[in-house]
């Protein structure tokens, strides 16, 4: 078996488990066991997954749990079930809709009033916060919102383009992979850009002077293979060279771009760097906010 395949093997004995945490007191419990029975989906009619689900969701009281529970319907239920979409309509709960729009859209299920749904939740940073508190390990909800617009259609991703702008106009981590490909197929469709940039219709424009003028955006690197790919420029200042304007590098932007950059690397490392930036801008309130957020969860009084 292939390496994916022995871990899956190996994993077997966490489904009757997992289903057995479905019954745990503790929700952050069953929230754990309906991520690992998502994972595990090939052993999901032997141990009859998808009805067991069904039995929780009828007493499940929990939104991260339900909303948990959309995401494991959306992995093992067959196609053309209707527990995703059931799920998207009845509740009330933004964060169950949330994930039983997306994986109606995963799906190839997703209805019109879906696409809406996910497109007035591109912005969202209350349901963000709580969409990235579930133990998938997203990075980004606009990212990984907009990565889905194109499969629920096109008028749905030409509607979403103003607000996928607006993402990107200040858009600093991974999720500006997904909010890239899909404004890039609002934009230019499947075809790549042209070699003149007086070739470009206004809203193709309009996208490019906005990623020109993000400084933070060219520090990600998935994001300039995306670009590369379209036969546009990876770097800052040829993409302002390509439009014919110009941009300001502003040198606290980049020291607060590089010491965002260490979060990934650890709270002591993440500390370091933005103890380092506050010897060249002691007043920023990012990095004093960031600085004290990380003294105070490590318990230093310095």
């Amino acid at each position: 078996p292939s390496l994916v395949e022995a871990c899956e093997l190996a994993a077997e004995p966490a489904v009757p488990l997992a289903l057995g945490l479905l019954r745990a007191e503790d929700a952050s419990l069953r929230v754990a066991a309906l991520h690992v029975l998502a994972a595990l989906a090939r052993f999901a009619a032997r141990y009859e997954v998808v009805p067991k689900l069904r039995e929780r969701l009828s007493r499940e009281k929990d939104a991260p749990a339900r909303a948990m529970l959309a995401f494991a319907f959306t992995h093992l239920a067959p196609k053309g079930d209707g527990a995703v979409a059931a799920l998207f309509r009845d509740e009330r709960d933004e964060l169950p809709r949330l994930l039983a729009a997306m994986g109606c859209a995963r799906r190839g299920e997703a209805t019109r009033a879906m696409g809406a749904a996910l497109v007035a939740w591109l912005g969202d940073e209350d349901l963000s916060e709580r969409y990235l508190a579930l133990p998938f390990g997203a990075d980004s909800l606009a990212g990984d919102v907009a990565s889905l617009l194109a499969e629920v259609g096109p008028d749905v991703l030409r509607d979403a383009r103003p607000r996928l702008l607006r993402e990107l106009a200040e858009a600093d981590d991974f999720g500006a992979v997904g909010l890239l490909q899909a404004a890039l197929a609002a934009t230019f469709g499947d075809a790549k850009a042209p070699e003149k940039s007086a070739d470009l219709t206004t809203p193709q424009r309009e996208l490019l002077v906005t990623l020109a003028n993000n400084q933070a955006f060219w520090s990600i690197g998935n994001a300039l293979s995306v670009l590369m790919e379209r036969g546009l420029p990876s770097a800052r200042e040829s993409m302002a060279a390509y439009l014919g304007i110009a941009v300001d590098d502003d040198p606290r932007e980049a020291a607060r771009i590089g010491a965002r950059a260490y979060e990934s690397f650890g709270a002591g490392r993440a500390l370091r760097a933005w103890r380092e930036m506050l010897e060249q801008f002691p007043d920023d309130r990012e990095a004093l906010f960031r600085a004290g957020s990380l003294l105070s969860e490590a318990g230093d009084d310095d």
